[in-house]
């Protein structure tokens, strides 16, 4: 079932728009950047079955060289001033469970939304008609909501069809530690008494495999719009959670954006 989501929210998709490479900007500029709104229909939580409507917000700001990115609920800070290499300090808001049309994940305990803190790193190099980027990164849990690693590994392509035209796809792996495990896809015994749901202790491991892809037109030098769809299949102890197996272990997200430049 489909439903709106009122709270001014950021939709992790946001991310996806940077698949595809930018339009050409001036070389030598010491300022440049673009912010981005958009709208994205995305699981109502890990494991749902159930979607809802988001907003999307973005921006990237080059500080000639340097760079400071918000890419869905992450805030990455990039200190390293190279066209080929980016590393640095990345922050996520990870929102909490709570209010979801699933009845038997409804009565499971509530969820705190949290806060997250790590590093990342990339690297960029040119191939074909356009760019090929490698990156990771690690996060911990800082509000002491599941207080567990979260870590994501992704290679993507992004390429030039036309003067208008580009389109990026990526593949992504990501694994969990055992608190963040059982805090999201666990039920304790009490739990499960009340949601009907088996009780589960799901260990750490590897949590889902994705792909992405987008599709971005430029309408004017400065404005672009990009329609992308990311797919994500959660695997192994999280696909077997009850919680999983009460909603879908296949995760789509489909969204349509407007970016501008400056």
């Amino acid at each position: 079932m489909l439903k709106l989501d009122r709270r001014l929210l950021v939709a992790t998709v946001a991310s996806l728009i940077l698949l595809a490479p930018s339009s050409p900007s001036s070389a030598g500029d010491t300022f440049a950047g673009e912010w981005t709104l958009g709208v994205a229909q995305m699981p109502d939580y890990e494991g749902s079955e159930d979607s809802q409507i988001m907003p999307m917000v973005g921006f990237a700001l080059d500080l000639g060289g340097y760079a400071i990115e918000l890419q869905g609920t992450s805030l990455r800070v990039d200190l390293l001033a190279s066209p080929v290499l980016d590393a640095g300090a990345v922050f996520n808001y990870r929102f909490g469970r709570d209010d979801v049309e699933n009845a038997s994940v409804a009565a499971l305990p509530d969820i705190d939304a949290t806060v997250e803190v790590g590093m990342f790193s990339a690297a960029t190099l040119p191939l074909a008609t356009g760019a090929v980027k490698v990156s990771g990164e690690v996060l911990v849990d800082a509000g002491g909501v599941h207080d567990g690693v979260f870590g994501t590994f992704t290679l993507g392509y992004g390429s030039v069809l036309s003067e208008r035209l580009r389109v990026g796809v990526a593949a992504s792996v990501s694994a969990a530690s055992g608190g963040y495990a059982q805090t999201y896809f666990g039920v304790a015994p009490d739990a499960a008494t009340r949601s009907g749901l088996d009780a589960y202790s799901p260990d750490r491991g590897f949590k889902d495999v994705g792909l992405d892809f987008s599709v971005t037109y430029d309408l004017t030098p400065q404005i672009a719009m990009t329609g992308l769809v990311s797919y994500r299949r959660l695997v192994g102890e999280f696909a077997d959670s009850p919680i999983v197996q009460a909603g879908s272990p296949d995760q789509l997200t489909f969204g349509l954006s407007l970016t501008r430049s400056f």
